[in-house]
């Protein structure tokens, strides 16, 4: 069963056998293990095991070739309920690439009641440490998050991201501004959480969620959601901000998304324990044909070795199938569950929670009133609105304008910081000031800097109103 899997790449000026003293740390200091640094020694280059201690195994590969080298740590450990643990890390450089992967599974030889559970192993941590993080096209490998600038180079970055252009290997975790210009969950415990398994972009300010709509047709995450964008234009998954209790709960969640998407994907070629084995079982094979040995039992190991290289091959392509299986079940279950969708949400973007939830609700309630009782009509009408709460976001919004404004007189201090706190910005001319709401530039109306009348603030929150609500 697989429980975790990555792949990443590192700082392409360190070598493969690091990846065996990186796995020798990680196990010396886990409670997890028996293995310390003094019973690892045996474990070599020229002696690669497997070294047995107690219910743990661990074995060693390597395989050096001109356009190929490879390294690779295979750890079995059977703990107290007869659940047997693998890990691997394999480290490779093709193609001018460093790259690494870290595969965790789990089986037992009886039924098990429940699914085990596992945390992303430690050594992800230890091997970023130890490499640092490579290149993964424009993006960079790390456990912070990228705060994006609001310059043509970042914007460029997160467009070709968002539209599926960008050669990225990991997914981005792009969090972006509410309308106060913040994040729904910490960016920095989440990159740290999804070091080696995801980037981790944040938007620099509200305002340049409108130009990244106009560049991606609306696929850009807003107010606050975090979208997850999986490279060459995959599945993408929007978790709104104001969905969840807490934004750590949030954070799980985007965690998690990414972790069961991970285990579905394919491993780079060479890039696994099983291909490492396959290419040492083909270079002894050619080591033998070379040297013409007549050693037949000699060839009979060699084919052995790479016959249970591939099925160790094939059965991490099941594990893989049986992932995909139940993803695909429960992808299956959701659209079951949540059917068709009634209404198309649009190009739109909501300037606070729920705005075009609200403004349907209030539409039905307007149908409702001129719909015949007991007809067709009002029942469908009624169902609708008993089934869609509204937010409430926009009759707060209303009353809060209302209070503020309805007397107003001038532009003091407190009223414009009032004014502020509701999203509205100002643009200051001669004699009045150009009102605009959630930083929208399409949508402005004027405001005296002094009013004329008694009933000055009363027309200027009906203004608001029909402007802007």
């Amino acid at each position: 069963m697989l429980k975790f899997y990555t792949q990443f790449s590192v700082d392409h000026g360190h070598e493969p056998e690091a990846i065996l003293a990186v796995a020798k740390t990680w196990l010396d200091g886990s409670p997890h293990s028996s293995f310390n640094r003094d019973n690892l020694e045996a474990l070599t280059l020229q002696t690669p095991g497997p070294l047995q201690q107690g219910n743990e195994k661990i074995q060693l590969a390597h395989c050096y070739e001109s356009d190929y080298q490879g390294l690779g740590v295979r750890h079995e450990n059977l703990d107290n309920k007869q659940v047997r643990w693998v890990t691997e890390i394999v480290g490779a450089k093709i193609g001018g690439r460093f790259w690494i992967s870290v595969l965790l599974s789990c089986d037992s030889d009886t039924p098990l009641t429940h699914s085990p559970q596992a945390k992303k192993p430690y050594i992800v941590r230890l091997i970023l440490e130890h490499f640092g993080g490579g290149q993964d096209a424009n993006l960079t490998l790390t456990d912070e998050p990228t705060r994006l600038q609001d310059n043509e180079a970042d914007f460029s970055v997160i467009s070709h991201i968002i539209n599926g252009d960008s050669d990225n290997m990991l997914p981005v975790v792009y969090c972006s501004a509410d309308e106060y210009n913040r994040c729904s969950v910490d960016p920095d415990d989440l990159a740290k959480w999804l070091s080696g398994m995801a980037h981790v972009l944040v938007e620099p300010h509200r305002r340049f969620s409108f130009d990244l709509k106009e560049a991606t047709g609306g696929k850009n995450v807003y107010l606050g959601a975090v979208g997850i964008y999986w490279p060459n234009g995959g599945l993408t998954r929007v978790l709104p901000g104001d969905r969840f209790a807490s934004a750590n709960d949030l954070a799980v969640e985007v965690a998690r998304t990414i972790r069961d998407s991970l285990v579905t994907q394919r491993s780079i070629k060479g890039c696994s324990w099983s291909q490492l084995r396959e290419r040492v079982s083909r270079s002894k094979i050619r080591a033998l044909k070379q040297q013409d040995s007549a050693e037949l039992e000699q060839f009979v190991a060699a084919f052995d070795d790479e016959l249970k290289a591939k099925e160790e091959q094939l059965a991490a392509a099941e594990l893989t199938i049986n992932s995909l299986r139940s993803e695909l079940m429960n992808l299956r279950a959701i659209k079951d569950h949540s059917g068709s969708s009634l209404v198309c949400e649009g190009q739109e973007q909501d300037l606070y929670p729920g705005e075009r939830k609200d403004l349907v609700q209030e539409v039905l309630q307007a149908a409702l009133k001129n719909a015949q009782p007991n007809t067709r009509m009002f029942d469908l009408i009624d169902d609708l609105i008993q089934a869609n709460t509204p937010v409430g976001e926009r009759a707060r919004l209303l009353a809060a304008v209302k209070q503020t404004l309805s007397q107003y007189q001038s532009m003091d201090k407190k009223t414009r910081s009032e004014i502020e706190k509701m999203g509205f910005s100002f643009e200051e001319e001669n004699r009045h000031y150009k009102l605009m709401f959630k930083g929208d530039p399409r949508y402005k109306i004027n405001l005296a800097k002094t009013s004329s009348d008694h009933r000055s603030g009363k027309n200027l929150v009906s203004q608001i109103r029909k402007e802007f609500f």
